[in-house]
C-alpha cells in the first residue's frame, strides 16, 4: 500500500519532468533541422529575376493596366487568380494583387498539399504578397528595405509565404515549431526537385519563391 502511494506521488513528478526536459530538447532538434534548410534558401535577387523574366509576363505599370489586360479574352489564360482554399489562405493584400502564371499557381499548390502531407492535417500556411505593378512596387519601396525597383514580383512568378502565419486544424492541433518545419521541408521538396528559386527573408518573416 506504501509503495502504491508512492508511485502515486512519483509519476506526476516525473511527467512533469519529461515536460520541462524532453519536449524543449524535441523542440531544438526540429529548430536545427528547419534552420539548415533555411540556410539553404539563398537564391538572390539575381538568379530570381532571370527565371522571373524568362517564364512571367509583361510587367504592368498601374493598377489600372492590369484590369485592362484582365478584360481581355484574348488574355484570360495567362493569369490565373488566387484566393483562400482548403490549400493555404491568402492576406488582404495592400501592394499587391492575387494573381500568378499557371505554373506559379500550380508550384503553390504543390507547396501546400506537401506541407498538409508532411504534417498529417489540413492545416494551411498564409500568401503574403503576389503579383505587384511597377506603381505598387514604388510606394513599397519607402517601407520595406527588402523591397526592389526591379521586383519578381513584377512577373507574376512570384509570390511570399509567411513562416509565422499559419490556420491549425484545431482537432489536430500543431505547434509552431512544427508548422515552420513541415513548411520549410516542403518548400525544401520544391526547390530540390528543380521547381523554384527560394530566399528566405528574416524581416519580412517569409519564404520569397519564384517559380522556374
Amino acid at each position: 500500500m506504501l509503495y502504491h502511494c508512492i508511485l502515486l506521488q512519483i509519476i506526476p513528478v516525473c511527467m512533469a519532468i519529461g515536460t520541462f526536459v524532453i519536449v524543449p530538447k524535441l523542440q531544438a532538434r526540429i529548430c536545427c533541422k528547419m534552420h539548415k534548410k533555411e540556410l539553404a534558401f539563398n537564391d538572390l535577387q539575381s538568379k530570381q529575376i532571370v527565371a522571373a523574366k524568362k517564364f512571367g509576363i509583361t510587367p504592368f505599370n498601374s493598377r489600372k493596366d492590369l484590369t485592362e489586360y484582365l478584360n481581355q479574352s484574348i488574355h484570360q489564360n495567362k493569369l490565373i487568380k488566387i484566393s483562400s482554399n482548403s490549400l493555404y489562405y491568402v492576406r488582404t493584400l495592400d501592394l499587391s494583387v492575387p494573381y500568378l502564371v499557371p505554373e506559379a499557381e500550380a508550384l503553390l499548390a504543390d507547396i501546400a498539399r506537401e506541407f498538409q502531407t508532411i504534417l498529417g492535417t489540413n492545416s494551411r500556411f498564409e500568401v503574403t504578397s503576389v503579383l505587384r505593378t511597377k506603381e505598387d512596387v514604388s510606394k513599397l519601396l519607402t517601407r520595406n528595405a527588402n523591397a526592389t525597383s526591379n521586383s519578381c514580383h513584377f512577373y507574376a512568378t512570384t509570390f511570399d509565404i509567411s513562416y509565422v502565419s499559419f490556420k491549425t486544424n484545431v482537432l489536430h492541433p500543431k505547434s509552431q515549431e512544427e508548422l515552420r518545419e513541415a513548411l520549410s521541408q516542403a518548400v525544401y521538396n520544391m526547390r530540390k526537385q528543380g521547381r523554384c528559386h527560394v530566399k528566405f527573408e528574416n524581416k519580412q518573416k517569409c519564404y520569397h519563391i519564384t517559380v522556374r
